[in-house]
């Protein structure tokens, strides 16, 4: 199966103003190599502020990346311009977190969905209305011929995130960025919103990077899962051998502090990663967690462990399966 998207060692830095005349970069994505295959869901999941939607937006271009490569459909647009990437824009679309600040409220839902149409030239009308019509039926929003004479403000927050499903529909795109989708949404209208994601990557065989922080979800619609801590890739893999076995400490902690939805357990002690990730203009050195890991050891803030196979179809960047660094850590160390 052929990737659609693939970045390799790419980087985007944000530049913050520190004092009056110095600036500094914040390294959101340090060097992250990662492909999605045709028709395929790649979970991305880490604590707020890991660099997860600076990678999703970095992938559509509207982030310039600062070093490294960015790969579509076999095509290498890391320094492309933004003029010559009018094609992408079609092929490759973003549904955003928030369904009240990503439409437009002065317009109803019907100018809406017409307006991409309108701007990449679907000249004929009447072809305008069918598409909107079809890409609102395939996301549920029933009957159309009243809902595309609403406004945003007559909808409900669910709704509402589906126009946006749709809107990124309108454009037939073969790359969908979906940041956080059902974060906002009401928990009752989440799982209707992730399998109406789920069905529509199957019957348009979309690719998606499917972003968020809840990592319970990502099991539903993805196939693989991608776990990002301070700008690097951690662990990746199978989603189902990632949250059955995870190996790396990160996502071990992330998995053992998702709450546990059996009433007998509700007082339960749950762990939780201690302390906070540290700050990505200033990154520690060496294993950018070993600040918070328990299996701490001498190495881990000498030297950057790589992101390697540990077992098939599963990677991690962590030196507990470096066996020459593990026999060497002295008795006292912490463990």
């Amino acid at each position: 199966m052929s990737s659609i998207v693939e970045t390799r060692n790419l980087r985007m830095y944000y530049t913050v103003r520190q004092g009056l005349f110095k600036t500094v970069p914040v390294k959101a994505v340090d060097g992250v190599s990662m492909n999605i295959k045709a028709a395929e869901t790649l979970a991305l999941v880490g604590e707020s502020g890991c660099g997860k939607t600076s990678l999703g937006r970095t992938t559509l271009r509207l982030l310039e990346p600062v070093s490294g490569e960015l790969i579509f459909k076999g095509k290498d647009i890391t320094h492309d311009s933004q003029q010559s990437l009018k094609w992408l824009r079609r092929d490759a679309q973003i549904i955003f977190q928030d369904p009240y600040s990503s439409i437009n409220p002065y317009m109803n839902i019907h100018q809406i969905m017409e307006e991409p149409l309108i701007i990449h030239k679907i000249e004929d009308a009447d072809k305008r209305t069918e598409m909107i019509y079809r890409a609102l039926e395939e996301v549920r929003l029933y009957p159309v011929d009243e809902v595309v004479r609403k406004y945003p403000h007559m909808l409900s927050g669910g709704q509402r995130q589906r126009v946006t499903f749709a809107r990124a529909l309108l454009l037939d795109p073969t790359y969908i960025v979906a940041d956080e989708p059902v974060s906002m949404i009401d928990a009752s209208s989440r799982v209707e919103l992730l399998q109406i994601l789920s069905n529509l990557q199957k019957l348009h065989n979309l690719s998606i990077l499917y972003i968020t922080h809840d990592i319970s979800t990502a099991k539903y619609v993805s196939n693989r899962l991608a776990v990002m801590y301070v700008g690097k890739m951690v662990e990746r893999g199978d989603v189902l051998k990632v949250i059955g076995k995870p190996l790396h400490p990160y996502t071990q902690g992330l998995i053992a502090s998702v709450p546990d939805p059996d009433p007998s357990n509700r007082l339960s002690y749950r762990e939780v990663i201690p302390g906070e990730p540290p700050n990505a203009i200033n990154p520690p050195a060496g294993c950018r967690f070993h600040t918070r890991c328990p299996h701490v050891m001498p190495i881990c803030s000498e030297k950057e462990p790589k992101l390697i196979e540990i077992e098939q179809g599963q990677d991690a960047a962590c030196f507990l399966y470096h066996k020459e660094f593990v026999e060497e850590e002295q008795p006292g160390d912490k463990r």
